[in-house]
């Protein structure tokens, strides 16, 4: 489920997938770089893409992770979300295990 507050349109400087996080600049958010927002149908290099910056929305979990409701999240090196209760930027409003989508607020 997406509920989008804000979006913005962002020219993807490599190919995006749908659900993944990425950063103001349109590449992949790698391993907690700084994240704009969540691609909701993915895009291809040189293109504009819908960049969720403020809502819900469906982020992929990376592969070997099991993320449980109310667990802070940030970026794995795929743009995936990955648990990180010390220091995650953003909330799983849902959980799950990868190959699935997780629902995350972004604020």
């Amino acid at each position: 489920m997406f509920y989008k507050v804000a979006s913005e349109t962002v020219i993807a400087q490599q190919d995006i997938s749908e659900s993944i996080f990425f950063t103001v600049d349109g590449k992949i958010a790698t391993n907690d770089t700084q994240v704009f927002g969540v691609s909701e149908y993915g895009g291809t290099k040189d293109f504009a893409t819908d960049a969720i910056y403020m809502g819900i929305v469906e982020v992929l979990v990376e592969d070997g992770e099991e993320i449980l409701v109310g667990d802070r999240i940030s970026t794995s090196l795929n743009g995936k979300a990955k648990k990180n209760n010390a220091d995650g930027k953003f909330l799983a409003r849902t959980g799950g295990q990868a190959p699935c989508k997780i629902e995350v607020v972004l604020r």
